[in-house]
C-alpha cells in the first residue's frame, strides 16, 4: 500500500498513521512512499540535498512533492529519477530499485549505493531549482543537465568523488563547446564526467554555476 505523508522527524515510528499526513522537518518537502522508514529517509535526503544546493549558492524555495517508487514508467531507458518540469514534483526510485537499475559501466558505477541514491536526489533538486530559469530556446537540456551533474558529484563524499567516472574515458579536455543536448542523450555518462571536470576547473566553480542558475550562461542553442 502506498500513502502520501508529511513527515516530522521528531515523531516516533509508532506515531505514523496511514490516514494522516505527517510533515518533513524541512516543510518544503512532501513525500509519498511505501513505508514510514522510507519516508523518513527520503525527507532526510531531500533536506540534506537542499542544504547542499545552498552551500553552492543555489536557493530552492518552491515546495516539492517527492514520490518514491520501484519503477518509473513511460521512459525508454532505465530511469533513476525524474523532475517533472513545471509541476514541482520529483519521482525517484527507491534505494533497492535504484541499486538494481544501476549499470555496471556507468560513470557512477563505483559510487557506493547510499551516497549514490542521495546524489540522485541532489540531481533532481537541482533540476527543480533550474525550473525557474527562462529558457530562450526550445529546450535548455544541456544547461540544466550540466548544473544537475555538477551538483550531483559535488554532493558526494570526497572518497566517493574519487570513484566517480573511472569507467568513462574522455577523448579531449572538457570545454563549454562540448555540452549539448545531443551529447547528453547519446552519451550521458560522458556528459556527466565532462560536466564535473569542467565545473571543477573553474576558478570559482559555484560562482560559475550561479551564472547558469540565473540564466546568464546557456550551453544550448536552436537546432539548425
Amino acid at each position: 500500500m502506498r500513502f502520501t505523508a508529511l513527515l516530522t522527524l521528531s515523531l516516533t515510528t509508532a506515531s505514523f498513521a496511514f490516514a494522516e499526513p505527517l510533515q518533513c522537518a524541512d516543510p518544503l518537502f512532501r513525500v509519498e512512499a511505501e513505508t514510514p522508514d522510507l519516508i523518513a529517509r527520503t525527507c532526510e535526503s531531500a533536506a540534506a540535498g537542499r542544504r547542499e544546493l545552498l552551500s553552492c549558492g543555489i536557493t530552492l524555495d518552491t515546495p516539492i512533492e517527492i514520490t518514491v517508487v520501484d519503477e518509473i514508467e513511460g521512459t525508454l531507458n532505465p530511469c533513476l529519477g525524474v523532475y517533472h518540469c513545471g509541476e514541482n514534483q520529483i519521482t525517484l526510485l527507491s534505494p533497492k530499485a535504484m541499486a538494481r537499475a544501476r549499470l555496471p559501466d556507468s560513470a557512477f558505477a563505483g559510487v557506493s549505493e547510499l551516497p549514490f541514491w542521495n546524489s540522485v536526489m541532489v540531481h533532481e533538486l537541482t533540476h527543480a531549482a533550474y525550473d525557474k530559469v527562462k529558457c530562450p530556446f526550445s529546450s535548455c537540456v544541456a544547461s540544466s543537465e550540466y548544473a544537475a551533474y555538477a551538483m550531483q558529484v559535488r554532493s558526494l563524499p570526497p572518497e566517493e568523488q574519487e570513484r566517480f567516472g573511472k569507467e568513462v574515458t574522455l577523448k579531449s579536455k572538457p570545454s563549454s563547446a562540448g555540452f549539448s543536448a545531443m551529447i547528453y542523450f547519446m552519451a550521458p555518462d560522458r556528459f556527466a564526467k565532462s560536466a564535473w571536470l569542467h565545473f571543477q576547473s573553474r576558478p570559482d566553480p559555484c560562482g560559475y554555476l550561479s551564472f547558469i542558475m540565473n540564466g546568464d550562461i546557456f550551453f544550448d542553442m536552436e537546432p539548425l
